[in-house]
């Protein structure tokens, strides 16, 4: 053992919300031996690892964790493709964040609605569904018996179902799909709705633009905006179903 033994310390997050995951293992390995590891660590709750009582040298670290894609440090496939960890004795070497994606997982689901035509279904990013530049992940239509399904989501993530059909209320539903998870058993009902809720948002100044608005029955929100030019403070929500709605 070192007398001044080097230590390493870092966090594996996962990409898509920056958050700590627990209880992903950290091998450790000499960058000249990659198949036998000399030391093996847990991530803590907040994501945190760390190996002590290191020699001077250099080093590999292989991240992985049920539902999550084996990872090198820093973003390798392989131990081919992994950065080396430079130690030196009686320092402490403190890593990059690594960024842990889980296997794609699945969302599938059922529709009824009077006419099963023309309908789509997209998995949008949650907080972009009246944009019209949302950060749309997947879209697709919705089958002849009403069945949906959508495949190689990326995972873990968090995301808004909104199913939509011409002269018809759209429905959207939060979808949390947990790594390489498939999420199935979703239920949609379409109702015809013509429905429009409008108006303006204003404070002691005057309008006020880029407020949000969220129009729900308590099942369903449907977000929008006010503007922000032109009719400043504007806002209308559309295609909505005409019994118990109501907005905040």
């Amino acid at each position: 053992m070192a007398v001044k033994p080097g230590i390493v310390t870092g966090k594996v997050v996962l990409f898509s919300t920056r958050q700590g995951v627990a209880g992903v293992q950290a091998q450790l390995f000499n960058a000249t031996d990659v198949k036998t590891p000399i030391a093996s660590a847990a991530t803590a709750d907040g994501g945190a690892y760390s190996f002590g009582q290191l020699n001077a040298g250099s080093y590999k670290i292989e991240f992985s964790g049920a539902g999550f894609n084996d990872l090198w440090y820093e973003a390798g496939n392989t131990a081919a493709d992994a950065t080396e960890v430079k130690v030196a004795l009686g320092k402490v070497v403190s890593l990059n964040d690594v960024e842990l994606g889980g296997r794609p997982g699945t969302v599938k689901g059922t529709v009824q609605a009077a006419d099963l035509t023309n309908i789509t279904a997209n998995l949008v990013v949650p907080g972009t569904v009246s944009d019209a530049t949302a950060a749309q992940v997947r879209s697709v239509p919705v089958s002849a018996d009403g069945t949906f399904a959508f495949e190689n989501v990326p995972s873990p993530a968090n995301y808004q179902l909104v199913v939509s059909k011409p002269g018809y209320a759209t429905e959207t539903r939060d979808v949390d799909v947990g790594a390489a998870q498939t999420v199935d058993g979703i239920a949609i009902v379409l109702r015809q709705g013509d429905g429009v809720i409008r108006g303006h948002v204003s404070d002691s100044a005057g309008f006020l633009g880029g407020a949000s608005v969220e129009a729900t029955d308590g099942v369903n929100k449907i977000p929008t905006v006010s503007l922000t030019d032109g009719d400043i403070g504007f806002f209308a929500v559309r295609a909505l179903n005409t019994r118990r709605r109501s907005t905040r």
